[in-house]
Formats: C-alpha cells, sequence, structure tokens
C-alpha cells in the first residue's frame, strides 16, 4: 500500500501542485474570505451570540500567516517593503506600553493595532506568496473580480430571502441584506468592481462576466450610502482613462481597438444607467437629499465627530501627541466629548484615529505608504501609459479618499485585504506582461 502511495504521488506533476496551491491561496485571501462577513452578518441578524466573530477568527488566520511569511521570507520580500514594516512596528510600540499602562481594555486596544497593521503585513505576504508560487498580476486582479461577484451575488440572495438590514432606517433608501458593516462593504464593493471592469475590457469580454458586473455594481447601489455612487463615478472614469490613455493595443488591428473602444463604452454606459437609478431613489428621500446637497456644498460629512477628536487630542498630554495613547484610550476620550450614551467613539476619519491611537510617527509612515504609492502608479501611468499603474492608481485613490472621508478604511480588514492586492502587483515582480500588454488569450 505505501509503494502504491508512493508511486502515485510521485506521479503527479510539480507544476500540478503547485498551481493548486496557488489557487487554494488566491480563493482563500480574496473571495472566500468574505463568506466571514455573510456568517457574521447572519449571526447578527438572527441574535446568535457568540465570544468571538467569524471575521476575526478568519483574518486573524490571515495575520498570523503573514507575520510568518513576512518574517520569515526576509529575502522574498521587497526591500523598500520590508523597512517600511519594520519602521511601523517599530513606531507603534510606544502607544503599546502606554496602553498597558493607562488603558483599560488591552484586548480592545490590541484588536485595533492588528487592524492598521493589517495593511502592509498582508501585502508583504502576498508579495512572498507571488514570487513563490508565480503568481500573475492578472491572477490577482481575477480573483479580486470575483469577489465582486461573491459580494454582489450575496448581497441580492439574501434581501431575496427577506433579510434586509436598513442602511439608515425606513426614512431613506438601502439596506446591505446579509452584510453588517456598510461602509466597509462599499468600500469593498469599489475595489473589487474596479479591477471587473478593468478586466472584462482590457484582458477579456464575455457576456457571463458583464452580467455579473451589472449585477454587483446594481448591489452596490442597493446599499443606499453616497459612497456607492461614488464608487461607480470612479469605476466609469478609471474606464474612460484607461481607454483615452492607455497605449496597449499598439500592434492590433483597427478592429482590435474598436472592440476595446465599444466594450470600454459599453462598461460606461451601464454604469452611468445604474448610477442616475440609485441617485434617483435617494433622491426621494428628504434625509438622503441632504446628504447629497452636503457634498455638492463641500460640507464635512464626519465634522462633529472631527471636532470631538481634536478637543480631546487639544486636552490631552503632549506625550500622546508623539507617541499616542492606543485606541483605547483615544475613543473613551473622543465618545466624552461627542456622546454621553457611549463609552466609546471612532472619530471616522481614519487620520485622526491613527494620530490618536498611535502617534505622529506611525501616522505619517503609513499614509505617507499609501500617499507614495498613488503618485507613483499615477505618474507612471500618464508617461508609460500602462494601464496596470491607472489601476492601482484608482483603487489607491479611492481607498485614500475614502479613509480620509468616511474612515474604515486603513483600520478596517475588510476592504484592506482587496487593497493588499493591489499594492502586491505594485511590490511585487510580475510573471507574466504588462496588463495593459496582456494579449486577450489570457483565460478570464
Amino acid at each position: 500500500m505505501n509503494k502504491i502511495g508512493v508511486t502515485y504521488t510521485s506521479m503527479i506533476p510539480l507544476p500540478s501542485l503547485r498551481w493548486q496551491k496557488k489557487r487554494m491561496w488566491l480563493i482563500s485571501l480574496f473571495p472566500l474570505l468574505f463568506v466571514s462577513d455573510v456568517l457574521y452578518g447572519a449571526i447578527d441578524y438572527f441574535g446568535i451570540e457568540m465570544p468571538i466573530t467569524p471575521g476575526v477568527i478568519f483574518r486573524g488566520m490571515v495575520l498570523i500567516f503573514s507575520i510568518y511569511f513576512v518574517f520569515t521570507r526576509l529575502h522574498i520580500v521587497n526591500k523598500k517593503l520590508f523597512l517600511f514594516i519594520s519602521l511601523a512596528v517599530i513606531s507603534v510600540l510606544p502607544s503599546t506600553m502606554i496602553c498597558l499602562y493607562y488603558g483599560s481594555s488591552f484586548f480592545y486596544d490590541l484588536s485595533f493595532l492588528t487592524k492598521v497593521l493589517y495593511l502592509p503585513l498582508v501585502t508583504g505576504m502576498i508579495v512572498v506568496l507571488r514570487e513563490r508560487y508565480k503568481i500573475s498580476s492578472d491572477e490577482i486582479l481575477k480573483y479580486v473580480e470575483y469577489s465582486s461577484y461573491v459580494l454582489g451575488g450575496a448581497l441580492l440572495i439574501s434581501q431575496l430571502f427577506g433579510i434586509q438590514r436598513e442602511t439608515y432606517g425606513d426614512y431613506a433608501f438601502g439596506n446591505t441584506g446579509i452584510f453588517y458593516a456598510q461602509n466597509d462593504m462599499t468600500l469593498a464593493f469599489g475595489l473589487a468592481l474596479l479591477a471587473s471592469g478593468y478586466r472584462l475590457v482590457f484582458t477579456r469580454f464575455s457576456w457571463l462576466r458583464l452580467s455579473l458586473l451589472i449585477m454587483s455594481a446594481y448591489a452596490c447601489v442597493q446599499i443606499g450610502t453616497r459612497a456607492s455612487l461614488a464608487v461607480l463615478l470612479g469605476m466609469g472614469c478609471t474606464v474612460v482613462a484607461c481607454v483615452i490613455w492607455c497605449d496597449s493595443e499598439g500592434r492590433k488591428s483597427a478592429f482590435g481597438k474598436m472592440k476595446k473602444f465599444i466594450t470600454g463604452a459599453s462598461v460606461v454606459f451601464v454604469m452611468s444607467t445604474i448610477f442616475l437609478y440609485g441617485l434617483a431613489q435617494q433622491q426621494e428621500y428628504g434625509f438622503q437629499q441632504q446628504k447629497l446637497d452636503e457634498v455638492v456644498q463641500g460640507e464635512f460629512p464626519r465634522l462633529l465627530l472631527f471636532l470631538a477628536g481634536t478637543e480631546h487630542i487639544s486636552a490631552r498630554s503632549v506625550w500622546f501627541d508623539l507617541f499616542g495613547e492606543g485606541a483605547d484610550g483615544f475613543h473613551r476620550g473622543v465618545a466624552k466629548y461627542f456622546s454621553k450614551s457611549e463609552s466609546r467613539r471612532m472619530v471616522e476619519v481614519d487620520l485622526i484615529d491613527i494620530f490618536g491611537g498611535y502617534g505622529i510617527s506611525f501616522s505619517m509612515l503609513i499614509h505617507l505608504f499609501v500617499f507614495s504609492i498613488l503618485l507613483v502608479t499615477a505618474r507612471q501611468f500618464f508617461l508609460n501609459r500602462d494601464g496596470t499603474y491607472c489601476l492601482i492608481a484608482a483603487a489607491t485613490l479611492l481607498y485614500l479618499a475614502h479613509s480620509l472621508l468616511a474612515g474604515h478604511a486603513l483600520t478596517s480588514p475588510i476592504p484592506t485585504t482587496l487593497m493588499a492586492g493591489y499594492f502586491s502587483i505594485f511590490f511585487g515582480r510580475d510573471y507574466s506582461l504588462s496588463l495593459g500588454h496582456v494579449h486577450s488569450r489570457v483565460a478570464g
């Protein structure tokens, strides 16, 4: 029996085993990871109590694997990325010591700390996996695209079965179906839809994938937030920019170029139609019309929370400005100036929440990390006319804008796993031609 087993195993081609492991990692990191959010939504909807949520279990495992891969495969991780990870870990150590002394809930502090370190660590892990299993940029984006289908399908199916969690209340349009975290899910939708629309135009067109894209975009606007509308606008603008500026079809026929243009125009038309539908639905309610008017007038949506946060910062010790006071101490301080009914309150502007909890050094590091990638990819897109850079720049801009205006980006693992996938393309070595030059025969 052992002999047969050995013979059978030896007959399995090594590339096949590598491919199976590669697919397992990609499925687990991207579309399958959102199953934890479906489970948590169901648990909360039906009133089931659990000591620990599925999201903490699933994404906690991802973080543990990330720490292991990054610090045991130093020779693989991009040097600049590893330098940033090292500096980030060192810069949060003082706040960790402070919260041990001043904080009232070390578990709360530890939980929030893992969230702010999640982006660089998971980015590092995916870079290692890409090197180890020879994962191309297009394969990363393919599974990010699949995430949009999982999100859209789960939301619409849950609504079909009557599971509808109202985003605001019966006085407004929108619900999140089975999902719980509306801001996090909206941003995750946006990041996944960007890859979906881009690959539909530049990799391979199919009517099935167009139908799935329409389904996911429609599900996104069902959430009913201003961000859900902004997501579709951003996606449309990205496709337009890539179609007009990318020099990806230089050696193709006029028919090939025309096909790309028609496909791009079709995607923009579909996104515009769904955007107008969502806008019309929101304008039927005075509450949401007022919110839309605030956007037009340039009002800051988190102004009251921002003022509460800055008031607490101005009243605390200057040492906390330098080193932070931990998430527990900062969120308790914000709650004192904002709400008497809550013991803790986030500002929901990542810049303030991270500065308040971890001080000036880490806040500057993490924002410089994201902002520098945005600048480099945008510059490379305009200089090289490469759609890969356009896509990463668009995703980074959406991520950063959401972070500054609505929070729940840099401090939320839900969309951050997708963002780590985009960043791994930036930091990792590719094993195929640039996406702007991928041949149409690449599998969808």
